[in-house]
């Protein structure tokens, strides 16, 4: 399963879109434990890395990464 962690920076659904289309299982998640689990992650928007981190930190997903 991939993960595309949800932050609130990014496209995500074109990305969702995207590895669908080349045979992903993708999740779209803001929940730590489906990150974790994840045998692959996808964090998109880094154009705005500030934003991506603190968004990582207001949600817990830190320590899954």
């Amino acid at each position: 399963m991939i993960a595309v962690v949800d932050v609130c920076s990014g496209n995500l659904r074109s990305v969702e879109r995207a590895l669908a289309q080349v045979g992903g299982d993708v999740a779209v998640t803001r929940d730590p434990d489906v990150v974790r689990r994840a045998d692959k992650i996808v964090v998109p928007g880094q154009g705005a890395f500030g934003v991506f981190m603190r968004g990582l930190g207001e949600r817990g997903l830190g320590d899954a990464l």
